[in-house]
Protein backbone atom coordinates (compact mmCIF):
# COMPACT_ATOMS: atom_id res chain seq x y z
CA UNK A 1 0.00 0.00 0.00
CA UNK A 2 1.42 3.35 -1.01
CA UNK A 3 0.08 6.90 -0.92
CA UNK A 4 2.10 9.65 -2.58
CA UNK A 5 0.83 13.17 -3.06
CA UNK A 6 2.25 16.54 -3.98
CA UNK A 7 -0.02 19.38 -2.90
CA UNK A 8 -0.56 22.50 -4.96
CA UNK A 9 1.90 24.42 -2.77
CA UNK A 10 4.54 21.68 -3.27
CA UNK A 11 4.27 20.16 0.20
CA UNK A 12 4.66 16.41 -0.21
CA UNK A 13 3.25 13.44 1.69
CA UNK A 14 4.38 9.85 1.30
CA UNK A 15 2.78 7.00 3.22
CA UNK A 16 3.45 3.33 2.61
CA UNK A 17 3.39 -0.11 4.18
CA UNK A 18 6.25 -2.25 2.84
CA UNK A 19 8.50 -5.09 3.91
CA UNK A 20 11.47 -4.06 1.80
CA UNK A 21 12.34 -0.69 0.35
CA UNK A 22 15.49 1.31 -0.29
CA UNK A 23 15.80 4.99 -1.10
CA UNK A 24 19.37 5.95 -2.13
CA UNK A 25 21.00 9.19 -1.10
CA UNK A 26 19.02 12.27 -2.02
CA UNK A 27 18.64 15.85 -0.78
CA UNK A 28 15.71 16.67 1.45
CA UNK A 29 13.50 19.67 2.01
CA UNK A 30 12.73 20.18 5.68
CA UNK A 31 10.92 16.94 6.47
CA UNK A 32 9.49 14.88 9.29
CA UNK A 33 9.60 11.06 9.23
CA UNK A 34 7.44 8.72 11.29
CA UNK A 35 6.93 4.98 11.70
CA UNK A 36 3.67 3.48 12.98
CA UNK A 37 4.73 -0.18 13.00
CA UNK A 38 8.09 -1.92 12.79
CA UNK A 39 11.11 0.29 12.16
CA UNK A 40 12.99 1.98 9.33
CA UNK A 41 16.65 2.97 9.15
CA UNK A 42 18.27 6.21 7.98
CA UNK A 43 21.84 7.10 7.07
CA UNK A 44 22.75 10.75 7.52
CA UNK A 45 26.43 11.18 6.81
CA UNK A 46 28.19 8.77 9.17
CA UNK A 47 25.18 8.48 11.46
CA UNK A 48 22.92 5.42 11.28
CA UNK A 49 19.50 5.80 12.92
CA UNK A 50 16.69 3.35 13.53
CA UNK A 51 13.26 4.95 13.78
CA UNK A 52 10.56 3.32 15.92
CA UNK A 53 6.88 4.23 16.55
CA UNK A 54 7.64 6.20 19.73
CA UNK A 55 9.77 8.78 17.89
CA UNK A 56 9.95 10.91 14.77
CA UNK A 57 12.92 12.20 12.80
CA UNK A 58 13.35 15.82 11.67
CA UNK A 59 15.67 16.63 8.76
CA UNK A 60 16.78 20.09 7.64
CA UNK A 61 16.44 21.43 4.14
CA UNK A 62 19.50 20.47 2.11
CA UNK A 63 20.40 17.38 4.15
CA UNK A 64 21.55 14.35 2.15
CA UNK A 65 20.33 11.02 3.47
CA UNK A 66 19.29 7.50 2.48
CA UNK A 67 16.68 5.24 4.05
CA UNK A 68 15.77 1.57 4.10
CA UNK A 69 13.08 -0.83 5.30
CA UNK A 70 13.99 -4.50 5.71
CA UNK A 71 11.41 -6.48 7.66
CA UNK A 72 9.45 -9.73 7.75
CA UNK A 73 6.25 -7.79 8.37
CA UNK A 74 4.91 -4.60 6.72
CA UNK A 75 6.42 -1.40 8.11
CA UNK A 76 4.01 1.53 8.02
CA UNK A 77 5.83 4.83 7.43
CA UNK A 78 4.82 8.44 6.86
CA UNK A 79 7.01 11.22 5.49
CA UNK A 80 6.05 14.89 5.25
CA UNK A 81 8.24 17.19 3.16
CA UNK A 82 7.59 20.92 3.55
CA UNK A 83 8.08 23.27 0.61
CA UNK A 84 10.52 26.14 1.39
CA UNK A 85 7.84 28.73 0.55
CA UNK A 86 5.39 27.11 3.00
CA UNK A 87 8.04 27.16 5.73
CA UNK A 88 8.92 30.76 4.97
CA UNK A 89 5.28 31.80 5.28
CA UNK A 90 4.98 29.85 8.52
CA UNK A 91 8.05 31.49 10.08
CA UNK A 92 6.78 34.89 9.02
CA UNK A 93 3.37 34.47 10.62
CA UNK A 94 4.85 32.98 13.80
CA UNK A 95 7.62 35.53 14.34
CA UNK A 96 6.13 38.82 13.21
CA UNK A 97 3.82 41.11 15.10
CA UNK A 98 0.25 41.48 13.87
CA UNK A 99 0.92 45.09 12.83
CA UNK A 100 3.89 44.10 10.67
CA UNK A 101 1.92 41.29 9.08
CA UNK A 102 -0.92 43.63 8.16
CA UNK A 103 1.43 46.23 6.70
CA UNK A 104 3.67 43.82 4.77
CA UNK A 105 2.28 40.27 4.91
CA UNK A 106 4.46 38.75 2.17
CA UNK A 107 7.92 40.00 3.08
CA UNK A 108 9.34 37.24 5.29
CA UNK A 109 12.99 37.76 4.32
CA UNK A 110 13.79 34.09 3.65
CA UNK A 111 13.51 33.04 7.27
CA UNK A 112 13.41 29.30 6.48
CA UNK A 113 17.06 28.73 7.37
CA UNK A 114 18.56 25.50 8.63
CA UNK A 115 18.85 25.69 12.38
CA UNK A 116 17.09 22.64 13.73
CA UNK A 117 19.00 19.92 15.52
CA UNK A 118 18.55 16.93 13.22
CA UNK A 119 17.72 14.02 15.47
CA UNK A 120 14.98 11.79 16.86
CA UNK A 121 12.25 13.49 18.89
CA UNK A 122 9.47 11.95 21.04
CA UNK A 123 6.31 11.21 19.09
CA UNK A 124 3.52 11.86 21.58
CA UNK A 125 0.93 14.38 22.76
CA UNK A 126 -0.45 16.99 20.34
CA UNK A 127 2.07 16.05 17.67
CA UNK A 128 0.91 12.43 17.59
CA UNK A 129 -2.76 13.40 17.83
CA UNK A 130 -2.50 15.75 14.85
CA UNK A 131 -0.50 13.31 12.71
CA UNK A 132 -2.89 10.44 13.39
CA UNK A 133 -5.77 12.61 12.21
CA UNK A 134 -3.80 13.51 9.08
CA UNK A 135 -3.01 9.83 8.50
CA UNK A 136 -6.70 8.99 8.77
CA UNK A 137 -7.54 11.67 6.18
CA UNK A 138 -5.00 10.48 3.61
CA UNK A 139 -6.02 6.84 4.08
CA UNK A 140 -9.50 7.94 3.04
CA UNK A 141 -7.93 9.59 -0.01
CA UNK A 142 -9.16 12.97 1.16
CA UNK A 143 -8.60 15.56 -1.57
CA UNK A 144 -9.04 18.87 0.27
CA UNK A 145 -5.62 20.57 0.02
CA UNK A 146 -6.70 23.38 2.32
CA UNK A 147 -7.55 21.04 5.19
CA UNK A 148 -4.45 18.90 4.70
CA UNK A 149 -2.26 22.01 4.76
CA UNK A 150 -3.99 23.03 7.99
CA UNK A 151 -2.85 19.73 9.49
CA UNK A 152 0.67 20.42 8.21
CA UNK A 153 0.59 23.90 9.72
CA UNK A 154 -0.33 22.44 13.12
CA UNK A 155 2.38 19.84 12.64
CA UNK A 156 4.95 22.64 12.45
CA UNK A 157 3.46 24.38 15.50
CA UNK A 158 3.72 21.15 17.48
CA UNK A 159 7.26 20.55 16.24
CA UNK A 160 8.32 24.01 17.44
CA UNK A 161 6.90 23.21 20.89
CA UNK A 162 8.80 19.93 21.03
CA UNK A 163 11.99 21.54 19.74
CA UNK A 164 11.75 24.27 22.37
CA UNK A 165 11.33 21.65 25.10
CA UNK A 166 13.93 19.18 23.85
CA UNK A 167 16.61 21.60 22.63
CA UNK A 168 16.15 25.24 23.65
CA UNK A 169 15.20 24.60 27.28
CA UNK A 170 17.79 21.88 27.78
CA UNK A 171 20.62 23.94 26.30
CA UNK A 172 19.82 26.72 28.77
CA UNK A 173 20.31 24.24 31.64
CA UNK A 174 23.90 23.54 30.61
CA UNK A 175 26.47 25.40 32.70
CA UNK A 176 28.27 27.20 29.88
CA UNK A 177 28.18 30.92 29.19
CA UNK A 178 28.56 30.73 25.43
CA UNK A 179 25.33 29.81 23.59
CA UNK A 180 27.17 28.10 20.73
CA UNK A 181 29.06 25.97 23.26
CA UNK A 182 25.80 25.03 24.96
CA UNK A 183 24.29 23.96 21.66
CA UNK A 184 27.38 21.96 20.64
CA UNK A 185 27.49 20.10 23.97
CA UNK A 186 23.76 19.39 23.79
CA UNK A 187 24.15 18.15 20.21
CA UNK A 188 26.84 15.67 21.24
CA UNK A 189 24.80 14.44 24.19
CA UNK A 190 21.72 14.17 21.97
CA UNK A 191 23.61 12.11 19.39
CA UNK A 192 24.73 9.77 22.18
CA UNK A 193 21.14 9.38 23.33
CA UNK A 194 20.08 8.94 19.70
CA UNK A 195 22.57 6.09 19.29
CA UNK A 196 21.16 4.39 22.36
CA UNK A 197 17.56 4.77 21.15
CA UNK A 198 18.47 3.37 17.73
CA UNK A 199 20.39 0.38 19.09
CA UNK A 200 18.76 -0.50 22.41
CA UNK A 201 17.64 -3.90 21.07
CA UNK A 202 21.05 -4.81 19.65
CA UNK A 203 23.61 -4.22 22.40
CA UNK A 204 23.91 -4.03 26.17
CA UNK A 205 24.01 -0.28 26.14
CA UNK A 206 22.37 0.54 29.46
CA UNK A 207 25.74 1.41 31.04
CA UNK A 208 26.11 4.36 28.65
CA UNK A 209 22.55 5.46 29.30
CA UNK A 210 23.17 5.70 33.03
CA UNK A 211 26.02 8.18 32.43
CA UNK A 212 23.88 10.69 30.52
CA UNK A 213 22.67 13.77 32.40
CA UNK A 214 19.22 13.31 33.92
CA UNK A 215 17.72 16.28 32.04
CA UNK A 216 18.16 14.50 28.69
Amino acid sequence: MKYSRVLKNNNQILSEAVKQAYYPEHISNFSIKMVFSGNSSYNIGKRHLNLFPDSFLALNQGTTYSSKVDSNIPVNTLSISFAPEFLNDFYGTQNKSMTTLLEDPFNHNNQSENFFLETIYPFAGDMKYNILHLKNQIEQDFSNDLLINEYLHHCLINFFKIYHKEVSNKSENLNFLNKSTKFEILKRLTFAKEYISSNYNKTSIWKILRRLPAYL
